[in-house]
């Protein structure tokens, strides 16, 4: 038997997820499949009375989450009754699975966590495969750690990792949506009847995903996960939540602008004769990153689609430095904060002036700074840029000049 340490997603696991999605889907595979379930159907929170109360604390207290020493909720001794003992229970056993918010309240996200962490240890009772979840994270992009012990080779392809990839996506959007739900409730409960029923359309679809998955068509189970995926997606925004995707989409968007600013840039500083530097092999590979980028959020990977492009976005940056040319946007910024300037020197000849001392020369100077900035605007109205730049330098030059007098 070969020993991996913390994969990111293994078969057992996705079987442990295929199990998981029958529960939630259909709660009655619970209590046909598996004995020890709790089954849970609605949210428990403080001030709940129910036997499934009563099966929650017995999980806490089976699994290290005390409810009581002695006396009621003690072992042997659960009760029917939600109160403050098994609220700090549950906190407890929310913050060591790293769901947030850890509030007490174990609704949608504590129910799918439950299911994977139970699912999990009957894989375990079985003997003959063990993963151990040990993180699940309330992101879009979060990811599941496990320890795993099997008889399957350690180099997975690159189909199946891209299969893997997508399902855990779409699970973790999925019980991101979940979480979301809990605030439509409260405001629009039709709403969020609607949204929920989306919701298991895309476990259902991500059951298929998974089903594929074991049958060895991992382009198929890819396909189908980022199609569960962006249904989630669209779920979650329903719901009110601002998603990774919509994130990722505007800022791929701002540094593909900066792309082509930074390529028009080069093509004219290269007409005009100017030094470029590095500026075309690094635009070159700004462009592969956010080819890459484009292909990640393309699959649904939206963190990894924002790093290459804030990698991209680093590398424009520096292709700008290089080039040895006014920008539109240099220059217009230079020019006004160069007219800032002008407004400040002005104000202290007036005070100057209140005070009773000789501002001719001074004046004088201003105003040949004034006549420079306004050529500098004409400049820009005519995109001679560098023109610009150098009458805004003239001009911040006169200024000082006029300072010094005073």
């Amino acid at each position: 038997m070969n020993v991996f340490s913390n994969v990111r997603f293994s078969l057992i696991f996705a079987a442990s997820l295929l199990s998981a999605l029958l529960f939630l889907i259909t709660p009655s595979f619970s209590q046909a499949q598996v004995s020890g379930d709790c089954g849970f159907t609605a949210t428990l929170e403080l001030g709940t009375d129910s036997e499934e109360v009563r099966c929650l604390q017995k999980y806490l207290n089976a699994n290290g989450f005390v409810i009581a020493e002695s006396g009621p909720g003690s072992v042997g001794k659960e009760t029917s009754m939600f109160r403050d003992l098994t609220k700090e229970a549950v906190i407890k056993w929310q913050k060591s699975h790293n769901i947030t918010p850890a509030s007490g309240v174990f609704g949608e996200k504590s129910k799918a966590v439950y299911l994977l962490d139970l699912v999990t240890k009957l894989t375990n009772e079985q003997g003959s495969q063990s993963v151990v979840v040990t993180e699940v994270v309330s992101n879009s992009e979060s990811t599941v750690s496990a320890n795993l012990v099997e008889n399957e080779s350690e180099t997975d392809s690159e189909g199946k990792s891209d299969a893997e990839r997508q399902i855990t996506s779409a699970l973790a959007m999925i019980l991101d949506t979940y979480d979301e739900l809990d605030n439509v409730r409260d405001d629009d409960p039709d709403e969020a009847v609607d949204i929920e029923e989306d919701t298991r359309e895309s476990l259902k679809e991500l059951f298929d995903s998974i089903k594929t998955y074991f049958d060895g068509d991992y382009d198929e189970s890819k396909n189908l996960a980022k199609s569960a995926l962006d249904d989630a997606t669209n779920s979650f925004e329903d719901a009110g939540g601002e998603s990774a995707k919509s994130k990722a989409e505007d800022f791929l968007d701002d540094v593909e602008d900066f792309y082509e600013e930074i390529e028009e840039l080069l093509a004219d500083a290269e007409d005009e004769g100017e030094e470029v530097g590095d500026a075309p092999e690094l635009l070159e590979e700004a462009r592969g990153l956010l080819d890459d980028a484009d292909n990640a959020f393309s699959e649904g990977v939206y963190k990894q689609a924002i790093s290459d492009a804030n990698d991209a976005e680093d590398l424009l940056k520096e292709a700008e430095d290089e080039i040895d040319l006014v920008s539109d946007r240099d220059a217009e910024k230079f020019v006004k904060e160069v007219w800032d300037q002008f407004d400040e020197a002005e104000d202290k000849l007036t005070e100057a002036e209140t005070d009773g001392e000789d501002i001719d020369e001074a004046e004088e100077l201003l105003d040949d700074a004034k006549r420079n900035l306004k050529k500098a605007d004409t400049a820009i109205d005519e995109e001679d840029y560098t023109e610009a730049n150098d009458l805004a330098e003239e001009a911040e030059e006169l200024i000082e000049e006029a300072l010094d007098e005073l």
